[in-house]
């Protein structure tokens, strides 16, 4: 997405992957509307209630990293419709306690898992410290409930920033595989070079991804996943396809264990190895380049999940199809 100041809410990544999609100009002119420029009173609630938020920020060099941070009811807020105030514990080795300056554009979503509610929101750092951080709202909207997977008794780990507690990689163990390979949910962070920013500075973006456990593929060096229909609105592919680069977070709930992923992605447009699995139009893939395991550093819920009719249609990988 782009910033404020242009009158289309589609940069040319995403308006180029719309179009190879078969995207009418009736999703972009709904869009005109969807996406505003300042956070509706329902919006500015929505968080204000949320006692956990997914960020999207990146380095100056265009690596994106995905992060959550946990706080009280509360903990965000917004005083007026143009502004959101976050504040948060933030670990000091999470990759946000860097990229966190002001200037920086950051993508937040939050996401009720209790009800499947989730709103996006896209904005500028006006201010930072220790104890949290100002956005100026370039955009605002709301996202479907499709893939999301509701769980209930939802509680916050402390953030963990002791080293002895984080593992680094470079390519998954099977510990780590397995995490990934048994998750219904993640999320993925994006980015573009921002289009009337400073030099360095990248409009950044956060999404979730949600499917039957399995829906990811994963190998040593890999992870292959399935684009299902969501709002047509295409952002992670439009930023991918301006600038391949992702973080993607995986979260074991009912440990509350943590995967963050960083790596070069590539969209599958035709693959075959696609066309058997249902509920896909297309795949894309992400070649590891660093990661790391956090234990007990996230959000963790009951066993119980109550998964939605639509993941329900989508099918897995067969035969270890996804590896190539």
């Amino acid at each position: 997405m782009i910033s404020e100041r242009s009158s289309s809410p589609f940069h040319p990544g995403e308006l180029e992957v719309q179009q190879r999609a078969g995207v009418g100009d009736g999703v972009r002119k709904r869009a005109q509307v969807a996406i505003r420029k300042e956070m509706p009173e329902q919006h500015r609630e929505f968080f204000a209630n949320l006692t956990y938020v997914f960020v999207g920020s990146a380095d100056r060099d265009g690596q994106p990293s995905a992060s959550i941070l946990v706080g009280p009811r509360g903990f965000m807020s917004s005083p007026d419709p143009a502004r959101l105030l976050v504040r948060a514990e933030r670990s000091k080795d999470d990759p946000l306690s860097k990229n966190l300056v002001v200037g920086t554009n950051l993508g937040l979503l939050g996401l009720d898992l209790t009800n499947r509610r989730r709103n996006r929101l896209n904005g500028r750092v006006v201010s930072a410290d220790a104890e949290g951080f100002e956005l100026l709202v370039h955009q605002s909207f709301g996202n479907c409930p499709k893939y999301i997977q509701v769980r209930q008794n939802i509680t916050s780990n402390k953030l963990c920033s002791d080293k002895r507690r984080r593992l680094e990689f470079k390519q998954l163990d099977k510990p780590i595989k397995r995490v990934i390979q048994n998750a219904d949910t993640f999320f993925v962070a994006s980015c573009t070079p921002a289009y009337d920013g400073e030099p360095g500075t990248y409009d950044c973006d956060i999404s979730h991804r949600g499917g039957r456990p399995g829906f990811v593929h994963a190998t040593d060096r890999e992870i292959t996943v399935p684009d299902f229909s969501g709002n047509l609105y295409y952002n992670t592919l439009g930023n991918f396809s301006v600038h391949p680069y992702a973080a993607l977070l995986f979260i074991d709930f009912l440990t509350g264990d943590l995967v963050h992923i960083q790596g070069r992605v590539e969209i599958l447009w035709n693959d075959p190895r696609v066309a058997s699995y249902s509920g896909a139009q297309r795949a894309w893939r992400l070649c590891i380049e660093h990661g790391y395991f956090a234990q007990s550093a996230s959000i963790r819920s009951g066993p119980d999940v109550e998964f939605s009719p639509f993941t329900s249609m989508t099918g897995l990988w067969d035969n270890g199809q996804a590896s190539g």
